[in-house]
């Protein structure tokens, strides 16, 4: 009869995969924003403003990045309407009149499909009235 402890040791060999909620974890926890890209044309700057708008309202640590980066470059984050949340999705309100979404490409409309992700960090998705004007690539230092 095997005992407990090595019972669990032979568990635990047969273990292929690890999954982990990488922010905060083997991450620092206090991400940055390395780079807006726009598309369509839209400023960089706008874009910036209507995601630090929304994202004003939110607790996630990219929310926090993206207000701090909107202050760090002195633009003027906007009051924000009809505020939603959608766990593990991305967020959306209106600013100036116009619906904004910020998150992960399935639920920002439009997104550009050809649009490649950042390869290092995190893409955040953003659209203006269902259409996707740009990305925000998010870096986060790794836990040493």
């Amino acid at each position: 009869m095997s005992s407990p402890s090595s019972r669990l040791l032979k568990a635990v060999g047969e273990i292929d995969t690890v999954v982990f909620d990488k922010t905060g974890t083997l991450t620092e926890g206090r991400p940055l924003v390395q780079a807006v890209h726009p598309l369509d044309g839209v400023a960089s700057d706008e874009i910036l403003v209507w995601s630090a708008s929304v994202k004003q309202n939110s607790d996630h640590p990219f929310a926090d990045a993206i207000v701090r980066e909107a202050e760090r470059r002195k633009l003027t984050v906007k009051p924000v309407s009809q505020f939603e949340s959608r766990v593990s999705l991305g967020v959306s309100g209106t600013v100036d009149g116009r619906r904004i979404r910020v998150g992960r490409r399935e639920f920002v409309a439009g997104a550009a499909q050809d649009a490649p992700d950042d390869p290092i960090g995190t893409t955040l998705w953003v659209s203006c009235d269902d259409r996707c004007v740009g990305r925000i690539a998010m870096v986060d230092s790794a836990r040493t």
